[in-house]
């Protein structure tokens, strides 16, 4: 059963604590006339001793505490819980993210014209931002990873290791990112002076005729 579950379940058993409690006063209200020395009806006939009721209804009233407060630390313990399981979803999927822009990242394709390298620089640019819009993504994480450490989540031991590694992927790929950018931008530069030095040719050779 995952979380969810639990949490569903939980409002429901709290549904049912809230029904007690309203059946806890009724019968302490019924209950109250009794802890009188006239009793309940006013007479002074008492078929209870007051202070047995009153104990009664102590011990009512403090098992019923006891439940709230169970069912208390229970919600916070489901909380918890799916704060750090949403924690390692939303980790594991930027690691994803992180996985898609290194496949473009990689390519060795230069282009083999101004165009086509073009083309390649624009789909670098698009990794870059993708980057980028990770990175913020990660430095949110970080904070929600660190705030779970320091509470001392049941399970978020491992959270500082897993943030180390996620981070030295992330400098490693944009190291990569500021490598390629460099050589497509290369790559335009060089294929842009031929394409200059054609236009200029051009214009020579009919000036000439």
């Amino acid at each position: 059963m995952d979380v969810e579950d639990l949490l569903q379940k939980h409002a429901l058993l709290e549904s049912d604590i809230n029904i007690i409690a309203d059946q806890i006063q009724t019968v302490n209200k019924q209950a109250e006339k009794f802890t009188t020395e006239e009793g309940p009806d006013g007479s002074g006939y008492n078929p209870v001793e007051p202070q047995l009721v009153r104990e009664r209804m102590n011990i009512l009233n403090e098992r019923y505490n006891e439940l709230l407060e169970l069912a208390t630390e229970r919600k916070s313990r489901l909380g918890d819980n799916k704060r750090l399981c949403q924690f390692w979803w939303d980790l594991a999927d930027l690691e994803n993210n992180l996985k898609e822009q290194e496949q473009v990242l990689v390519l060795t394709d230069t282009g083999r014209d101004i165009f086509s390298v073009n083309h390649l620089l624009a789909k670098h640019k698009n990794a870059e931002n993708n980057l980028d819009s990770v990175r913020r993504a990660l430095d949110t994480l970080e904070k929600q990873g660190n705030d779970l450490v320091g509470e001392q989540i049941p399970g978020s031991e491992t959270i500082p290791d897993s943030l180390d590694s996620i981070n030295h992927y992330y400098a490693k790929l944009r190291q990569l990112a500021d490598s390629r950018r460099k050589t497509l931008e290369g790559g335009v530069e060089y294929y842009q002076f031929f394409s200059e030095a054609d236009d200029v040719e051009a214009y020579l050779l009919d000036t000439l005729r």
